[in-house]
């Protein structure tokens, strides 16, 4: 066959044919001890790498970046407290980082002021209405500092704690959900300028939205369905159309739901994607670097995480599969190697470790040259074999530095079909 009419013939074959890639290296894991349970990642000592922080049994434990993605020993905070929940946030406007942690068997919200370098001071306990699984910080009431929304599992409410300007923060008022709420956020759904709350609802099939009455006081609540146990959410623009739609991990149907925003703060009905054994939490983020959101939820029971890469338009490819700690319930993304892409943390309770997924995309990660799969320093037959199970099998290691030829953040059969006319007619690679 001529190259012309074999390229011709290729390409007919992979019109339909699925993406797969390997856009995470595999895990390096890093001893925790405790029951590490929640992981975010921020500069807390003000470096210029990010650092992360872990809900660990009964302290926040803190590892230090080293400039390359590896991290120190950890240190440990606020013993004595329960922490499952964690996220980063400058609640006291002195330009570093602080942290705040939903205590669930304390049934309050700790914040630990950042001394400055990147240590902490014991926490201040502020008590919330029921057991709290998560916690957020946002400008809830437009005053220029950040209030925090606890999601109370064991009562079905949210509450809400003004900052008082310095750090502190005011008496709570609660606002019910759905039944037993175990994740919220904060996002203006509706455009108006002020930011509306969501909470994804543990014993139901159900996200509840509160609109922002304009003053950090909330309407009740308006349910939208997703699937069934949406542990997790996050608000993000998924089909970059200006308005905040809703993503859910669903736990009891093992899927990914995704809920449109018409642009008032109502939300089509979902789009439902399948993960693997029990979902527990997922973040959103531009993985592959193309310019949209991506989705990553880590499957408690499957000691995995699965990636949904996002088509452009609010869709979302299958996932792909990256194997991560044991019994993973938290995952988040962050740039830990300052290459210029989005890695990947989780928290695993069973072997009791962070682990890093560091993401494939930069070629500063990269194994060897564009195209040369096999690493034998030329393009050949045999990297196109390689290239051809990946694509159409989803078999073999093919890291997306390597075989994503495009630059569009994935293996998919435009990346085939540049390796064969690489091949056959002598074209160079590139993007």
């Amino acid at each position: 066959m001529r190259p012309q009419a074999f390229i011709s013939a290729v390409f007919l074959w992979v019109l339909t044919a699925p993406a797969f890639g390997q856009l995470f290296g595999p895990r390096e894991a890093h001893p925790v001890g405790g029951n590490p349970f929640s992981v975010a990642s921020a500069d807390f000592d003000s470096d210029g790498d990010f650092d992360l922080v872990l809900a660990n049994g009964q302290f926040v434990s803190v590892l230090r970046n080293n400039g390359d993605g590896s991290f120190a020993p950890k240190v440990d905070y606020g013993f004595g407290s329960n922490p499952v929940f964690i996220i980063a946030a400058d609640v006291d406007a002195d330009g570093d980082l602080d942290i705040a942690a939903a205590d669930f068997i304390n049934t309050s919200v700790l914040v630990f002021k950042n001394s400055g370098n990147g240590t902490f001071a014991s926490p201040a306990s502020y008590p919330t209405n029921g057991n709290p699984f998560s916690v957020f910080a946002a400008d809830l009431d437009g005053d220029g500092d950040l209030d925090l929304a606890a999601a109370n599992f064991s009562t079905s409410t949210v509450s809400v704690f003004k900052n008082i300007g310095n750090g502190t923060f005011g008496n709570r008022v609660d606002y019910a959900t759905d039944d037993h709420p175990y994740s919220v956020v904060a996002a203006d759904f509706d455009s108006d300028g002020d930011l509306d709350l969501a909470a994804g609802n543990a014993n139901s099939s159900n996200v509840s939205v509160l609109k922002n009455l304009g003053n950090g006081t909330f309407a009740p609540k308006i349910d939208y369905r997703t699937g069934s146990e949406p542990l997790s959410i996050a608000a993000v623009d998924v089909d970059k159309d200006g308005d905040v739609d809703i993503v859910s991990s669903n736990e009891g149907s093992n899927s990914v739901s995704v809920l449109k925003n018409n642009g008032n703060a109502t939300f089509a009905g979902k789009a439902d994607y399948g993960a693997q054994v029990f979902p527990h939490a997922l973040c959103a983020a531009d993985l592959s670097g193309d310019g949209s959101p991506d989705v990553a939820a880590v499957n408690w029971f499957s000691g995995t995480v699965s990636v949904f890469l996002n088509h452009g338009d609010g869709s979302f490819a299958p996932q792909q599969v990256f194997a991560t700690d044991s019994v993973p319930y938290s995952v988040f993304a962050a740039d830990l190697d300052a290459d210029g892409d989005l890695d990947l943390a989780t928290a695993g309770q069973g072997n009791k470790t962070v682990s890093v997924l560091r993401n494939l995309s930069s070629s500063s990660n990269c194994p060897g040259s564009r195209g040369d799969l096999n690493a034998d320093g030329q393009l050949s037959f045999a990297d196109l074999i390689m290239m051809i199970n990946c694509a159409f099998l989803g078999q073999g290691q093919c890291p997306n530095c390597l075989a994503d030829l495009t630059c569009d953040g994935k293996l998919s059969p435009s990346d085939v079909a540049a390796l064969l006319t690489a091949l056959f007619l002598g074209r160079a690679l590139g993007c």
